[in-house]
């Protein structure tokens, strides 16, 4: 009996998914229509007026630390249970066609695929190992969004420097 319930549970929850259809990313063009704290999502009254009709609950940048310019363009935007993100969007890009584009939306059960493939054989031979804190903030995550800036010298000093390791070699 026990067994019964216990297959049934599992059966019934593990076909149960949320579904996020409420919530994308948009790059915003024009800094007058960035979000703001406070009581409204941001300085322009009609932009507040188009997430209140569409139950928009959640309006911020989605990178505040980025040093990129472009990524601190990129918003994120969530509506309530109430709210759909295809009318937000629609309505945000015929309304405002000059300030926002280039959606991504929240696609469920997706599976993650990165797009960046770091060619180095520490990252798959110690990721386990003294890589340990990189594999447990999903550091490889960033890497399609920004792998800094090729023009930055890097060197690791311990007690004496060389241009042969792996690390380094296309770097100096």
């Amino acid at each position: 009996m026990i067994l019964l319930m216990l297959t049934f549970f599992m059966v019934s929850h593990s076909n149960a998914q949320v579904i996020l259809d409420t919530i994308c990313w948009i790059h915003v063009n024009n800094p007058e229509y960035a979000s703001v704290s406070g009581k409204d999502f941001s300085l322009q009254s009609d932009l507040n007026s188009v997430f209140a009709l569409n139950k928009v609950d959640f309006y911020e940048q989605a990178f505040p630390f980025a040093k990129t310019p472009e990524l601190l363009k990129i918003h994120e935007i969530r509506c309530n249970s109430k709210g759909s993100i295809t009318s937000v969007i629609n309505e945000l890009l015929s309304k405002f066609p000059d300030v926002f584009d280039r959606v991504s939306y929240f696609e469920d059960g997706l599976d993650t695929v990165l797009v960046y493939d770091p060619i180095d054989e520490f990252w798959v031979t110690q990721a386990d190992g003294w890589l340990w804190h990189l594999k447990k903030i999903q550091a490889e995550l960033a890497w399609d969004i920004t792998r800094g800036d090729p023009m930055i010298k890097t060197a690791v000093l311990v007690t004496k420097f060389g241009t042969s390791s792996i690390c380094l070699c296309s770097k100096c």
